[in-house]
């Protein structure tokens, strides 16, 4: 991810001082770190897209900044205080500000998806024959493993733009407290501080934590929805790298798979080899519902997702943190 973004990203994320309840100042502490001042401004500009700068709701609680200030000065640069904060933000947030105030939670995420760009590719995708996946699983185990294998193969599908984009690029799900973005931002993260942190957050959140733990579920939704600049791509590379991604994705999954079956000493016919060699080129599940629309800031903030039934913003739109999880069960 590119330095100067993570900084913009990652500066929106924190520009709302909760304990406060107002946004923080230009010279506030906390953007002295990582030089998340020189990011200050495009940070201010995704707040006062969201329409909410002027009128911000009044928090209260503990101050968050020493957290905070621990992670960033403890993280070897800004891409790697993102990756961190925006799993940890969250948590810190629930345990000191009043819970009356999730919607600026909400808000703060919503801030960092859309800071750094005026225009975006919104894009959706979705996997198809869940219904018949759950209707034909035979045994638990059964639909334990078509479950994770749809998780990996979305997975797969998103990790460039996630490794390009940072997390917030990830609409939906909120990836924040997945356990899968969990694992993945411990692997990237260098500062064993921090590390203990993410682990102490998932064995408290999901009940198993990196490294010790094997990732026993990856709760994935078979849709997804990205938020890509266009300045990246163009729309029509866009849909075809997406289709890309996936059907490579199959292609490594299945590989593994024929790899440690072969290492069993099973024998197959030559006839059946041709057969799985033709599998390998089709994953099991298609892509369905594959559209992407070139949007500007305030599309987002004052149109509904597809699909959604709400006219509202961004951050009512698409849940964030582990509170908006919580209100929707």
């Amino acid at each position: 991810m590119d330095e100067n973004l993570a900084k913009i990203k990652l500066a929106a994320l924190l520009l709302y001082d909760p304990s406060k309840g107002t946004p923080r100042d230009k010279d506030d502490p906390i953007f002295k770190h990582q030089d998340l001042i020189s990011a200050y401004d495009d940070a201010k500009k995704a707040w006062n897209a969201l329409g909410v700068s002027s009128s911000f709701m009044k928090c209260s609680g503990l101050t968050v900044d020493n957290e905070i200030a621990d992670i960033l000065s403890h993280a070897s640069g800004p891409n790697e205080a993102y990756l961190a904060l925006y799993i940890l933000y969250q948590n810190i947030w629930l345990k000191n500000i009043d819970s009356n105030c999730d919607r600026m939670l909400d808000a703060s995420y919503a801030a960092s998806s859309i800071a750094g760009s005026d225009r975006y590719y919104l894009v959706h995708f979705k996997i198809s024959s869940v219904q018949d996946m759950i209707a034909n699983s035979r045994k638990v185990s059964d639909l334990w493993a078509a479950s994770y294998l749809y998780s990996i193969l979305s997975w797969g599908t998103v990790l460039e733009f996630l490794n390009k984009f940072g997390p917030s690029s990830i609409l939906s799900p909120f990836i924040g407290s997945n356990p899968i973005y969990i694992y993945y931002a411990y692997g990237k993260i260098s500062s064993e501080q921090i590390k203990a942190k993410i682990s102490e957050f998932a064995e408290n959140t999901i009940g198993f934590a990196p490294p010790k733990d094997f990732l026993k579920y990856v709760p994935l939704p078979a849709r997804v929805d990205l938020l890509i600049p266009t300045n990246w791509v163009q729309e029509s590379d866009l849909l075809n790298k997406i289709a890309k991604n996936y059907k490579e994705t199959w292609n490594r999954i299945y590989s593994e798979l024929k790899n440690k079956f072969k290492l069993t000493g099973v024998k197959t016919s030559d006839a059946l080899d041709r057969l799985l060699d033709v599998a390998q080129n089709i994953p099991p599940y298609p892509l369905i519902d594959l559209s992407t629309r070139a949007v500007n800031v305030q599309d987002l903030v004052n149109d509904a997702a597809p699909g959604s039934s709400v006219n509202g913003k961004i951050w009512v739109d698409y849940g964030y943190g582990v509170a908006a999880a919580e209100n929707e069960l």
